[in-house]
């Protein structure tokens, strides 16, 4: 079984599947200003659960930790679009 991220526009009910390929893409976190997604991955790539950030408008993906342990539940500093995610 395999967990993806979607993103539903509530205007017209469209579902769009953001993530794939990885057993499990979890608690997405949206940026302030909407353009980017954190988000913890349990065995993307050759690493479990590791943070994750990605743009909404092109999909792209990037690893934000690569820790020993798993790292989950990013969160946004309250009055920043720019701060990277951290642990929440």
């Amino acid at each position: 079984m395999s967990l993806d991220l979607f993103l539903l526009d509530l205007a017209s009910g469209r579902l769009t599947k953001l993530t794939r390929g990885a057993p499990e893409d979890v608690e997405p976190a949206f940026s302030p200003d909407g353009r980017r997604i954190a988000f913890a991955s349990l065995g993307r790539g050759s690493r479990p659960g590791d943070l994750y950030l990605m743009r909404v408008l092109d999909r792209r993906v990037r690893r934000l930790t690569c820790l020993a342990g798993d790292e989950g539940d990013p969160a946004w500093q309250p009055r920043s679009a720019t701060a990277p995610p951290g642990r929440g």
